[in-house]
């Protein structure tokens, strides 16, 4: 691409020189034609004319195309800066952030409560590296690893790629929600989902969580049950009686607009 930049500011030099040219070799038509009218000298300047105006048009085109280049080399440069700043984790410890995310415990607190406790997780505007988020992409909802947070944009990587090198998937700010990092100590009815709610949550899948979020309705909530449970969460209802218990860290806040394009 940049050899092609140099074409055409090659082309737009030379089309400058012709052009100068042109409009000097005009002057001197029209001059000798108040000098001395003739049909001939008319006929001259009529080409001569066609001749500036391809010129121009010709510089014209190869500026834009010009423009063109730069603005794909300036967005390559800085998509190189942004992948270059990143520090992007190997498989192999993304894997191990993987299976700690899914088989650990989410971390809990006693009063006062931070904003973003519980269910009021969406309230992160800007996860840290190593932060999992829900999502939306690919007319699907993806459990995705935070690689790096700014402008608003948010930029991760699928944590299930089998790839060597791992895809930087780059995410706007209505295109993921948070996951839940902290809960109360014990549950409390206000830091959680409303009852006939409808949230995303992981599935689980002969013993495995997957990773990818399903719509669900709670049927009951922490604070619903009795505290001897064996592992605290929602009640989920999939649809198709498909009722499960999901653990708090698993379920995300169901943006209405994503409800909409579902």
């Amino acid at each position: 691409m940049q050899d092609e930049l140099v074409t055409n500011l090659e082309m737009i030099h030379k089309n400058i020189k012709d052009l100068n040219h042109n409009i000097i070799t005009l002057s001197k038509s029209e001059h000798d034609f108040n000098q001395n009218p003739s049909l001939l000298i008319i006929d001259t300047i009529d080409k001569q004319e066609v001749t500036i105006a391809n010129s121009f048009h010709s510089i014209v085109k190869h500026f834009k195309e010009t423009l063109l280049i730069l603005n794909s080399l300036i967005n390559e440069e800085e998509n190189q800066i942004v992948n270059n700043s990143l520090r992007v984790p190997t498989t192999g410890e993304i894997q191990t952030m993987l299976n700690e995310f899914l088989k650990g415990n989410i971390k809990r607190c006693s009063a006062p409560y931070p904003t973003n406790c519980g269910c009021y997780a969406q309230k992160i505007k800007k996860p840290h590296p190593g932060d999992f988020i829900c999502a939306n992409y690919n007319n699907s909802f993806i459990l995705m690893i935070v690689l790096k947070f700014e402008k608003q944009i948010c930029y991760v990587c699928d944590p299930t790629t089998n790839e060597s090198k791992l895809a930087i998937i780059e995410l706007k700010i209505d295109d993921w929600t948070p996951l839940p990092t902290i809960i109360p100590e014990t549950p409390i009815s206000r830091y959680e989902h409303w009852r006939q709610s409808e949230v995303l949550a992981l599935w689980q899948e002969n013993g495995e969580w997957t990773t990818v979020f399903y719509p669900a309705k709670v049927v009951k909530r922490p604070s619903d049950k009795p505290s001897d449970d064996q592992v605290r969460g929602y009640t989920l209802d999939f649809g198709e009686n498909m009722v499960i218990n999901v653990p708090e860290q698993f379920i995300v806040w169901y943006p209405e607009s994503w409800q909409k394009d579902t």
